[in-house]
């Protein structure tokens, strides 16, 4: 911000009180000043200029008369901090061409007249022009302006370069139709109305541009027009490989989708991890059971997968129709009938208006699955085996009867023959719904099965964060071989994505296990039922991860012929980290190779 200070002149006479005409008209005459101001003391009392001392010797007074009767005491002052633009208002409105100027003390600093106001706004004025120009030599976008007769008369050095403009001088009067005919156009439209034209997208022969037109304006007359040019050619280029990447990704997307519906098709089973013989058998045995109209009981333990083969088994099935899971348990017994057969407008306080189907008509032409089928009351029962038998059911309330194309799917970890002689689940319902019977087994009876599982279980944690684990140590899979799983595979689960995360290497070690495990480290003697020792030939544990390491790195180098900087990647651990690990463990890459072959 400009101030006082800086446009006021230093150069000024000083005079006292008792000064006289004669001295105050000799100074004037020596420093050629019209203006001198009279101080006490370091302190303004007024001012005497040469046009009043003219006014009073033409009244006869003496040279030698003292000035202090006539000096002007009402002084227009300004503050040496004082903005310039401040001033200049003052000086404005009091209409005087001087003003004193004070200092913080109070003190005389200098004089303002209104020649030094003039100088002071022209070089602000130049000043702004320079830092516009400034501005807009600097400026990405090209700025090209025109007079009325859309001659050019300024260009910026991007538009130059946009428009190769170096044989051009910057006030040449060139039209602008000789260089860029395409925008004439937009300059004249510009001009005529005196409205700003924004966003226009042009397609020059070379390039794309986004460009905005703005009228120049003087005194509210309208003298020429600029425009400012963004070059958006390599901009659509991107957008156009984008546009290309978007849609090659919705095909690879939908062809993905299709080959993952197919699969589904031909590999109902697949979302079921094992590799046992005993898992494999139920697999077939469940898709016979799929091809069928029979109802399907599945038993076993909790967390077996009873749910994932009636999945499997309806995807197998062919039917059009949605699958619908009821948990029987879950549901309390004075919903249930409602829950199963949905109910009229009416049929109760709260029922909603105009009523709500129920999981027989939800499942209408697909299956029906029933889980925890055992705890499912007796009077309830009833009703099922009435609908399973006709074929039909109604709405609570209703009465008029509806169709029901169900095919069922139970399941149950209870025992349903002893319910059945306990006199706690319908005979005839049991034999309703045990057309085919599958039993799922436990864990503990397919322990081969547990490595490829815990794989799994990592994968899915590995997908859900931003780490990755490798896998499970061959110390901890063989600890989890020995344990009697109670919670079968869902307890599994839970226990690898507790170890996934304690883990802080890439491995899940005996000791991420949750303690109640970890105290089966001791291994036990199954024939004699006692405490066994470990034999000193097996390895230490420290070693056997060594040897793990070891074999993923030389795996991992084989895979990618031997560029550590791609094992690492593979590894999902940095290079540093890799470098060290080879050291540590003796790794060559030529020897690698050699191992892995």
């Amino acid at each position: 911000m400009l101030k006082v200070r800086d446009f006021s002149t230093r150069h000024y006479i000083q005079v006292s009180p008792q000064s006289t005409i004669r001295e105050v008209l000799f100074a004037f005459l020596t420093y050629r000043l019209d203006i001198a101001c009279v101080v006490s003391k370091q302190k303004l009392l007024g001012i005497v200029t040469k046009y009043s001392l003219y006014r009073v010797l033409l009244r006869d007074h003496s040279l030698e008369t003292p000035i202090q009767p006539i000096m002007k005491t009402n002084v227009v002052t300004l503050d040496v901090n004082q903005d310039l633009f401040e001033a200049r208002e003052i000086l404005l409105h009091k209409n005087v061409g001087h003003a004193v100027v004070l200092d913080e003390e109070g003190k005389v600093f200098g004089i303002m007249a209104k020649h030094d106001l003039i100088n002071g706004s022209v070089m602000v004025v130049k000043t702004l022009a320079d830092r516009m120009k400034a501005l807009v030599e600097h400026l990405q976008d090209g700025i090209i302006s025109v007079d009325t007769r859309l001659n050019i008369t300024m260009y910026n050095t991007a538009a130059a370069a946009l428009f190769h403009f170096q044989t051009i001088p910057q006030r040449s009067d060139t039209p602008i139709s000789t260089v860029l005919p395409h925008v004439e156009a937009c300059f004249r439209d510009t001009i005529d109305s005196g409205k700003i034209v924004e966003g226009k997208r042009m397609e020059l022969p070379s390039l794309t541009v986004i460009a905005s037109f703005i009228p120049i304006k003087e005194f509210d007359k309208v003298t020429g027009a600029m425009g400012v040019f963004r070059d958006v050619t390599d901009y659509e280029k991107i957008a156009q490989e984008l546009e290309t990447t978007r849609r090659l990704q919705h095909e690879v997307s939908f062809y993905r989708d299709e080959l993952l519906k197919i699969q589904s098709r031909s590999q109902p089973f697949a979302h079921i991890i094992s590799q046992s013989d005993i898992m494999e058998k139920v697999k077939k045995d469940a898709l016979i059971a799929a091809a069928s109209f029979s109802s399907v009981l599945l038993t076993g333990e909790s967390g077996t997968g009873k749910e994932l083969f009636a999945l499997g088994i309806h995807k197998a099935s062919g039917r059009t129709g949605p699958l619908i899971k009821v948990n029987c348990a879950a549901i309390p017994e004075a919903l249930l009938e409602s829950e199963f057969f949905g109910y009229e407008e009416g049929a109760f306080s709260g029922a909603k208006k105009g009523g709500k189907p129920g999981k027989f008509e939800l499942a209408h032409n697909g299956t029906l699955f029933l889980d925890e089928i055992g705890d499912m009351p007796l009077t309830l029962q009833a009703k099922l085996l009435r609908v399973l038998q006709e074929k039909e059911f109604e709405r609570v309330g209703g009465t008029h009867p509806r169709q029901a194309n169900v095919r069922i799917v139970a399941a149950t970890n209870k025992d349903l023959q002893r319910l059945v002689k306990e006199q706690k689940f319908r005979e005839d319902l049991y034999y309703r719904i045990h057309v085919i019977h599958l039993h799922i087994p436990s864990l503990h009876e397919r322990i081969e099965d547990i490595p490829l599982l815990c794989h799994a279980f990592i994968e899915k944690c590995n997908a859900r964060t931003n780490r990755t684990v490798i896998g499970v140590t061959p110390e901890a899979i063989s600890l989890l071989k020995r344990v009697h799983w109670q919670g079968n595979v869902r307890q599994l689960e839970n226990v690898i994505e507790r170890a996934f995360h304690f883990t802080e290497s890439s491995w899940i070690e005996p000791k991420h296990l949750p303690p109640n495990l970890q105290q089966r480290s001791v291994s036990f003697d199954e024939t004699e039922n006692r405490p066994a020792r470990l034999s000193s030939h097996l390895p230490s544990r420290r070693k056997m991860i060594e040897e793990t390491e070891k074999q993923a790195i030389v795996q991992a180098l084989s895979l990618v012929n031997g560029n550590k900087s791609k094992a690492a990647e593979l590894l999902g651990i940095s290079r540093s980290a890799f470098y060290q690990k080879m050291k540590l463990l003796k790794i060559s890459t030529v020897a690698s190779v050699q191992v892995d072959e």
